[in-house]
């Protein structure tokens, strides 16, 4: 099985790039509180059998965390996006372990926003 991985420049209208910064600050707040939620989780547990949380334990969290009051606002984006940001950051961890990667950092605003979206996206009179 093949898979393969497009990359697009695109022109939003003043809608779409409202909705694409929605997604671009959703996916980055769930990075960076789910990279809190798992280091506090280590700190707290290192001498336990289960030293850290991996990416489905975040997932139930990211579920239970969308249920709160208060942070009803995460439905207002793609769930599959914020579940594409833990998956990244759990491989982001596993890299560290491997000593492949650096330790996941902080998002921070900037010009490097993305996000990604696995499925729901197609192609219809050369317009996504």
């Amino acid at each position: 099985m093949t898979h393969r991985s497009y990359n697009f420049r695109i022109y939003p209208t003043a809608s779409q790039q409202s909705l694409l910064t929605r997604h671009f600050g959703h996916n980055r707040f769930v990075w960076n509180r789910f990279l809190g939620i798992r280091k506090k989780f280590y700190e707290e547990n290192k001498d336990a059998d289960k030293k850290g949380l991996n990416y489905n334990d975040t997932a139930k969290l990211l579920t239970e965390l969308k249920l709160t009051e208060g942070y009803e606002w995460l439905n207002e984006v793609n769930s599959q996006s914020l579940q594409q940001t833990l998956k990244q950051l759990d491989n982001s961890y596993k890299g560290f372990f491997r000593k492949t990667n650096k330790y996941p950092h902080v998002k921070k605003r900037g010009n490097q926003n993305s996000f990604t979206i696995p499925q729901h996206i197609s192609i219809r009179e050369n317009k996504l």
